[in-house]
């Protein structure tokens, strides 16, 4: 029923408990105080359950769904349900298409990138071999 379980007490075991002196009987006070009050708590839950359960709804019966017969309801769903097919191609080949795009946007700039570097290199390179000329011709004088 919850949390709580009400356990009933073994006779002979609470005879000999009671015939002892030793001092356990609040012990078992207290067990079924717990008890007694975990009762009392499930039934003030009970108790306030059926005051607050919500009541009967009363609703004005209304026509739904409009002005439209179910067959053109159902033809409108279909024509919706074709529509969709070729919306989700479409989106899809434009996600392709906007994939192939980046994707080659990013190697064009990647080929920019290397050209430059190529063009800086042969620039260097040229300087070089000017340098290296100056030098050959400073030593032939």
């Amino acid at each position: 029923v919850g949390p709580y379980v009400l356990v009933t007490p073994n006779e002979t075991r609470r005879k000999q408990l009671q015939q002892s002196n030793i001092p356990s009987n609040f012990h078992i006070f207290i067990s079924f105080y717990s008890c007694s009050v975990a009762k009392k708590e499930l039934d003030d839950l009970e108790r306030w359950k059926k005051e607050h359960r919500p009541g009967p709804i009363m609703l004005v019966p209304q026509r739904l769904g409009g002005n439209e017969s179910e067959a053109q309801v159902r033809q409108n769903q279909q024509m919706i349900l074709m529509q969709s097919k070729y919306q989700k191609k479409n989106k899809r080949e434009e996600y392709v298409k906007a994939k192939k795009a980046a994707e080659e946007a990013e190697i064009l700039k990647k080929k920019a990138i290397q050209r430059e570097k190529a063009e800086r290199l042969e620039v260097k390179k040229r300087q070089e071999e000017m340098q290296r000329r100056e030098m050959l011709l400073e030593d032939q004088k």
